[in-house]
């Protein structure tokens, strides 16, 4: 029982860490978007003109950017669903715990 009580304890704590972890992975990925519009904005990329302007001094350096900027992004993502899946996991822990509460203790 003492055991079980552990556990639940040490999800809970754990629960909140990776609650913790997609709310700062959610920043950067908001970060990493924000970093991707300037960088297109910077290339003159607006609605209208997917391809931006290439004419613009900066912009063979930030077309250089865009792509590593986007693969970081993704990776953030795949983080955070690794994160989500991770709390999918303790949630269907605790909910086993839980229904073996108390009595399945007594049972014992």
């Amino acid at each position: 029982l003492a055991h079980a009580y552990n556990g639940n304890t040490s999800t809970g704590a754990e629960m909140q860490q990776v609650k913790d972890k997609i709310e700062i992975k959610e920043k950067e990925i908001q970060a990493k978007e924000k970093e991707i519009q300037d960088v297109k904005s910077g290339m003159g990329i607006v609605p209208g003109k997917p391809a931006g302007d290439p004419t613009l001094p900066s912009y063979d350096f930030l077309s250089s950017q865009l792509p590593q900027l986007q693969k970081d992004k993704g990776q953030l993502q795949k983080d955070k669903e690794q994160l989500q899946e991770e709390k999918l996991i303790l949630l269907r822990g605790q909910q086993a715990s839980a229904s073996s509460g108390p009595h399945g203790a007594a049972e014992m």
